[in-house]
């Protein structure tokens, strides 16, 4: 049995955050980016730290640990 698999398009979400995150700040919209669905993949997060988002969040302590070297705010 094979389990479900995400591909993740790095350019692809760069253009997305970028995306939400105007989206948002022109409505006075803070964001927290939740990266529990690929389970604190630091090199993920880095590129949602790199495109604005200052907060990220998890529900899993072990995704968090993965993300300590990423300055944000968790």
């Amino acid at each position: 049995m094979s389990y479900p698999s995400l591909t993740v398009h790095l350019p692809h979400l760069r253009e997305n955050v970028r995306a939400v995150k105007t989206l948002c700040e022109e409505r006075g919209i803070q964001i927290t980016a939740v990266t529990k669905v690929f389970e604190g993949d630091p090199k993920i997060a880095q590129i949602l730290v790199e495109e604005g988002m200052t907060k990220l969040g998890d529900s899993r302590v072990d995704n968090l640990e993965r993300m300590k070297e990423i300055s944000a705010e968790k």
